[in-house]
């Protein structure tokens, strides 16, 4: 499974349901490997950018260098 998949999963199981609940649960996120920049201000740009690439792409998106 995909790292969202697995994170949206393992969050479900942590929830307290009633018997006829239902929950969908979708993530997206920006992943950046913080030794290739200078400045936590260039991390977390990069990060935010890949964020919103990540919400243009679709549902249970995570946009990175390594993905």
């Amino acid at each position: 499974h995909s790292f969202p998949t697995r994170c949206s999963s393992d969050l479900v199981e942590k929830i307290k349901w009633k018997e006829d609940d239902k929950l969908t649960i979708t993530i997206s996120g920006g992943f950046v490997d913080c030794s290739a920049y200078n400045s936590m201000n260039a991390v977390l740009s990069v990060a935010d950018k890949r964020l919103y690439e990540a919400k243009d792409a679709g549902r249970n998106r995570i946009i990175g260098e390594h993905l």
